[in-house]
């Protein structure tokens, strides 16, 4: 069943049906039309609009994972997509390969200049 969301506006399509995109919140298990616009969900996020309403147990270890990349360089000319993949890729091999990623890591570009960090750190961390 959808949770509405409090003054979610509907969208529709060029023949005037409903555009629906549900969406399950993997923490508190509801479902809301991620296609409406409200001010919870002022564009689809993948984010639950309730998460304010989500309850976490102290112990509860929640971790976010962090990347941080500077494009301002050659290596991103003239587009930016392959030289990011790459890196991306790079990051998953670490990470699969069990590198500690505990502690934010250098990224390299393709020319050797460290362009950035990433690592998983609890969710409270600033």
């Amino acid at each position: 069943m959808l949770t509405p969301v409090p003054g979610a506006t509907p969208r529709y399509d060029d023949d005037g049906h409903e555009i629906v995109n549900v969406v399950t919140c993997g923490h508190c298990g509801r479902s809301w039309n991620d296609a409406a616009i409200s001010h919870c969900t002022p564009v689809p996020s993948g984010r639950c609009p309730f998460e304010y309403e989500h309850e976490y147990e102290e112990d509860e270890d929640i971790k976010t994972f962090t990347v941080k990349i500077d494009c301002g360089n050659a290596a991103f000319d003239p587009d930016p997509s392959p030289e990011l993949a790459r890196i991306l890729r790079g990051i998953a091999e670490r990470i699969e390969r069990g590198d500690d990623y505990t502690m934010f890591q250098t990224i390299l570009d393709a020319n050797g200049n460290d362009v950035g960090r990433f690592a998983i750190k609890p969710a409270d961390y600033r």
